[in-house]
């Protein structure tokens, strides 16, 4: 954290962090971001977009919408992502299982047959 920014914490109830979290994802920010925003709109006493030109409304309305899917888009990846470590943890635990349940019961021949292979012939001498 920057030696100019303070935290602040504060307790809010259930709802009211749902609102924030949703309004946040609706614009493509973090939740604090949206916070801070908020607060300084309030503190200041004058709106941040009444002194912006409509065209610049629209567009800046158009990049947090795609941020916003982009986060989404994100996080819903990387819960596909923590499923699949999930689902390949599990996968490799089963195996091992039974492959240990197999060794124990004695499906599985556990000493290694080697066969001898013929050595190469030494390149005989041509007499001439």
């Amino acid at each position: 954290m920057a030696d100019d920014k303070v935290r602040i914490t504060f307790a809010c109830s259930t709802e009211l962090r749902d609102k924030l979290t949703n309004q946040a994802d609706n614009e493509g920010i973090t939740r604090t971001q949206l916070i801070v925003e908020l607060l300084e709109s309030s503190v200041s006493g004058k709106s941040i977009g009444d002194e912006r030109e409509p065209a610049v409304q629209r567009l800046l309305y158009d990049l947090q919408r795609r941020l916003g899917d982009m986060e989404k888009w994100r996080r819903e990846i990387k819960s596909w992502v923590d499923m699949a470590d999930e689902d390949r943890m599990n996968l490799e635990g089963t195996l091992a299982d039974f492959l240990t349940e197999q060794v124990k019961d004695g499906g599985i021949d556990t000493k290694m047959k080697v066969s001898k292979k013929k050595k190469i012939p030494a390149p005989k001498k041509n007499k001439k």
